[in-house]
């Protein structure tokens, strides 16, 4: 809308007239604001510092962010008006067309002459539209070109802010993550030797670092080829989940495992197994592949309720990196397993061979002990058929003490 001559000389003569000094003490006072808002670690509670910035530094009787929701593209509104001016600021907004999508203008005014000279500016965050500051004149006047000099630095400086704080609170989540991991993994290593409690700590690890609500860990089934089964499971509904079977076709188990990548969904979009047991309450999703040294074991899934937050590709990153590192604890367990399982069988083994040479040394000596009751026995009453019997008896213990000697040596693993 274009004002014609004698409106733009009556706003120009409504507008004071600024001193230098006043203009150095305003850029020097917009300076100050923006560093408390770099330091701010709401988003929402830095938008509210952000507007009365805004109405200190111009006067303005009203000031509001439209920020436009990326999925719907419907806008939410963060205002700042005086309790007691009955200023309606969403009604004057859509007069002005500002809840509209594409206004971006640096400057607007409502449709007719009652309504408020507008001063529009875009927030930027990494060049790309994160909310709109809209700020609305006293009734004294219009804003003069140093307002809107002082908004538009102001609205610049906020997309900064706000990239720096995300940086910050991604580099903090990822040394929080990365310290938490490196504890948990520490724990692994000394939790057990048994590979089920140490995968059961793996689980449980995740659903804590993620804040996931539940997480299993599925792999083929012995009994089925065709289908995965929840091996181990933790969280809500573990019990139920516990060996539940369901097809590989289609499966993000099968998906993550097939092409080795970590995969964040939503259990609206994708068939979760966690559904199964949860119903409809399963939002969002995490599958990764859960590797061995040579082979894959399967794939652990975490999921959320339907109402809370999803997950972020940094979280998907973070367990895609746990998950390969877990899986070497779980090696090493299964690894001294292993050589616990050998330690017991040579154990076995020498105790085996310990009863052999004493069921040797046994029957020689029952061949010793028949040779001398036979040798005390009264020769004179011996008849032929008795010296027989004794012969034949001191044979066979002489011969079974032969073979087995025989198959001991041949075969040390026959008994």
């Amino acid at each position: 809308m274009v004002d014609d001559d004698e409106t733009q000389q009556r706003r120009h003569a409504s507008v004071p007239e600024v001193q230098p000094e006043q203009l150095s003490r305003r850029w020097l006072r917009l300076s100050q604001l923006v560093t408390v808002l770099a330091q701010e670690a709401s988003p929402v509670r830095r938008l509210e510092q952000a507007l009365a910035a805004a109405r200190e530094l111009t006067g303005a009787r009203a000031a509001a962010f439209v920020v436009r929701s990326p999925e719907t593209g419907h806008p939410a509104l963060l205002g700042d008006v005086d309790p007691g001016d009955p200023f309606d600021l969403e009604q004057e907004l859509a007069a002005a067309g500002l809840l509209e999508p594409g206004h971006g203008a640096a400057a607007a005014a409502a449709p007719g002459s009652e309504g408020p000279p507008w001063s529009v500016h875009p927030v930027l965050v990494a060049g790309e539209p994160y909310a709109t500051l809209c700020a609305a004149p006293s009734a004294a006047g219009a804003f003069g070109p140093t307002d809107h000099h002082l908004l538009q630095g102001l609205a610049e400086q906020l997309g900064v802010s706000i990239r720096a704080a995300d940086a910050l609170a991604v580099v903090t989540v990822l040394q929080g993550w990365l310290d938490a991991s490196a504890a948990v993994r520490r724990q692994l290593l000394t939790l057990s030797d048994e590979p089920r409690v140490v995968a059961a700590g793996i689980l449980e690890a995740v659903r804590r670092l993620t804040d996931a609500r539940t997480v299993t860990l599925v792999g083929p089934s012995p009994l089925l080829e065709k289908n995965f089964q929840v091996r181990m499971a933790a969280g809500v509904g573990a019990p139920e989940l516990l060996l539940r079977r369901y097809p590989k076709a289609g499966s993000l188990a099968g998906e993550a495992m097939e092409r080795n990548v970590g995969l964040l969904t939503n259990a609206q979009e994708r068939y979760c197994h966690h559904s199964d047991v949860l119903g409809g309450d399963v939002g969002s999703v995490i599958v990764v592949p859960f590797e061995g040294v040579d082979h894959t074991r399967g794939a652990i899934l975490a999921s959320r309720a339907g109402a809370a937050p999803p997950f972020t590709p940094i979280q998907l990153a973070l367990t895609e990196d746990f998950a390969r590192q877990s899986s070497l604890a779980l090696e090493l367990a299964d690894s001294h397993a292993a050589r616990q399982q050998l330690r017991d069988r040579e154990g076995q083994d020498e105790a085996a061979r310990a009863w052999q040479d004493d069921l040797i040394q046994r029957l020689f000596g029952l061949g010793v002990a028949i040779q001398a009751l036979r040798a005390e026995a009264d020769p004179g009453h011996e008849t032929p058929e008795q010296s027989a019997g004794w012969a034949r008896v001191g044979d066979e213990v002489d011969a079974v003490i032969a073979e087995l000697r025989e198959r001991l040596t041949s075969d040390p693993d026959a008994y």
